[in-house]
Parts: structure tokens; C-alpha cells; sequence
């Protein structure tokens, strides 16, 4: 129904009517081309893509924040995942100050990573929500905004009245793995990694080392958290390769370990 006709606006010396494509002049095409070419180039190289129709629209300023910590979010959410596999429950919590902004984009990006490891490849930012509904999978986020702890992200797994948690923050543009199911830690991840549970005793690290290094394992990073209150404390050992299942029922198997999981970042 363009151009308009038979309207009284048409004929009023202070209105000026535009065609519905009036702005698509061949200077505006050429820059909507460019656009779409730069968003399509980051979903690419995997950074943020900051006009997508499907997902939440977010301010640049707002962007420039969060976006470092996408990455963030689904590392740990992937770590979360994988020691436990059995979930009815999501809880996010953002701790610092630089959470006090539109974090959408960094909570689609844990459920995602969380949902990826059952799900496989095809959960994207786009789907995730509705596939947690569909799964009556309970999803939670909350802030902490004033803190005296470093700027953190923290993802909990609930189900089976058990539960398993990851922090990590950025730290000198570093990720780093502050506790895991509230232990202490302060370690860097790596591509391959074992995390156990143990008993506060001597003679249980020696054994799990011996077991990886008698099949020519290498172990680049370790570190053992503070001992819980219950005399528990968690074991982070970063291999350079990957584990067979053989060796980690080995491991599992030393007395004291109450259980031993390989990650893969």
C-alpha cells in the first residue's frame, strides 16, 4: 500500500513522507554488507557476534566487559559437567563488581557448555535455554556484587540430593581455577586434567603418580587443596595426554581415593 493515498498528513506543509526503504540507498547497502561480513568472520574465530537476531542484544559498552569472560563460562561450565553427569539443577553466581552489567551472553554461554557435554554439538547459545526447559533442568543465577573475593564465576550441578561446584576467575587475563566443590585451589587448567576426591592420609598422591608414571604419563602441574572440614581434601593433577579408562579405575582404586575423573578443557 505504498505510496499512501486519500490521507489528509499527505497534504501538511510540515510532514514529510519517505518511502519504506527509504534508508536503502546504495551507501547503506554497502555498509550492511560490511557488518554482516565482520559478525560472520567473529562467529568464526569464536568471539561474541553482537548483532544476532536470537540472542539477547547487549550494549557495546556492556559487551567489552563480559565478553572476556564467555570464555570464562564455558570452560567451567564444561569442567562442572563432567564431574557430574546427572543434573536437575544450574546455579550461576557472579562475584564483583565488573558483574554489574548485562551478563546474559556469559550465563548462555555456561548453559551451553554445560548441556554440550551430554548433548553433544548440536546445543548452541540459540537453543540451550529451551532445551534446559524441555529437560526441566532448573536454571539460577545471582550476583554478588560488593566482594573482598576476586572477580569470579561460580557453577554448581545439582541432582540426586548431591552436588558439584567449579570457580575460576581471570587473573593477569589468565584463567584460573580458584575451588572445586568448595576446596581451595589456585591452578591453572590444561587440556587433560584429573580431579579426585580423597581422604586426608599419607600414602594416597604418591600411588595415583606412580600408577600414570609407570604408563609414561606425564604430570606438568599438581596441586592439592586446603583439607575440608570433613578431612577431605581435592587433588588437581594437569596431564599432557589423555588417560585411558583402565588407568583412572587404577586410581580410583588406591586407598583413601573416593573417586577420579579425567577433564578435558
Amino acid at each position: 500500500n505504498e505510496p499512501p493515498t486519500g490521507s489528509q498528513l499527505l497534504d501538511l506543509d510540515r510532514v514529510i513522507v519517505t518511502p519504506h526503504l527509504g534508508a536503502s540507498t546504495a551507501e547503506a547497502q554497502v555498509a550492511v554488507a560490511v557488518d554482516v561480513a565482520d559478525q560472520v568472520l567473529s562467529a568464526l574465530r569464536g568471539e561474541s557476534v553482537t548483532s544476532a537476531i536470537n540472542l539477547p542484544q547487549i550494549q557495546s559498552d556492556a559487551m567489552s566487559v563480559v565478553a572476556p569472560y564467555i570464555g570464562v563460562a564455558e570452560t567451567l561450565g564444561g569442567m562442572c559437567a563432567q564431574l557430574m553427569r546427572s543434573f536437575d539443577e544450574i546455579e550461576i553466581e557472579y562475584s564483583g563488581a565488573i558483574f554489574d552489567t548485562d551478563i546474559r551472553m556469559v550465563t548462555l554461554a555456561a548453559l551451553k557448555a554445560v548441556l554440550s557435554q551430554s548433548m553433544g554439538p548440536s546445543v548452541n547459545y540459540v537453543n540451550a535455554p529451551e532445551l534446559a526447559k524441555e529437560r526441566k533442568i532448573k536454571i539460577k543465577e545471582s550476583k554478588s556484587i560488593e566482594t573482598a573475593e576476586p572477580q569470579s564465576i561460580t557453577i554448581a550441578l545439582t541432582g540426586g540430593g548431591e552436588s558439584r561446584s567449579v570457580t575460576g576467575a581471570l587473573i593477569s587475563d589468565a584463567l584460573r581455577i580458584l575451588s572445586i566443590d568448595g576446596y581451595r585451589l589456585d591452578i591453572a587448567p590444561s587440556s587433560y586434567m584429573i580431579i579426585s576426591r580423597h581422604e586426608n592420609h599419607p600414602n594416597i598422591i604418591g600411588p595415583c603418580c606412580m600408577i600414570l608414571g609407570r604408563e609414561k604419563i606425564n604430570i606438568s602441574g599438581m596441586q592439592v587443596s586446603e583439607t575440608g572440614t570433613d578431612d577431605r581434601a581435592i587433588m588437581v593433577l594437569n596431564v599432557d595426554s589423555d588417560v585411558p579408562d583402565a588407568l583412572l579405575g587404577e586410581i580410583r582404586g588406591v586407598d583413601g581415593v573416593s573417586d577420579a575423573e579425567l577433564i578435558r578443557v
